[in-house]
């Protein structure tokens, strides 16, 4: 598998891992503590590696956006 869709596919994965995480910290009144911390951690991770994912995603799909943005224009 390339970089690129590496990238994409673990992307793709963690989104659903953030809105897992985010539903299951906006129910925090159904899991205990221990397990409200460990969610909100796992999300917070989450959130970190979707930032550098997404910079990433942008950096090896650039020539693609370009294009898509050059048809955009004419």
């Amino acid at each position: 598998m390339k970089k690129r869709e590496l990238v994409s596919v673990v992307l793709f994965f963690d989104v659903i891992l953030l809105a897992m995480t985010g539903l299951a910290a906006v129910l925090d009144d159904l899991i205990g503590e221990k397990a409200e911390f460990i969610v909100k951690l796992v999300h917070f991770v989450a959130g970190l590696l979707f930032i550098v994912l997404a910079v990433y995603h942008v950096i090896y799909n650039w020539k693609a956006l370009k294009l898509y943005m050059k048809k955009l224009k004419s």
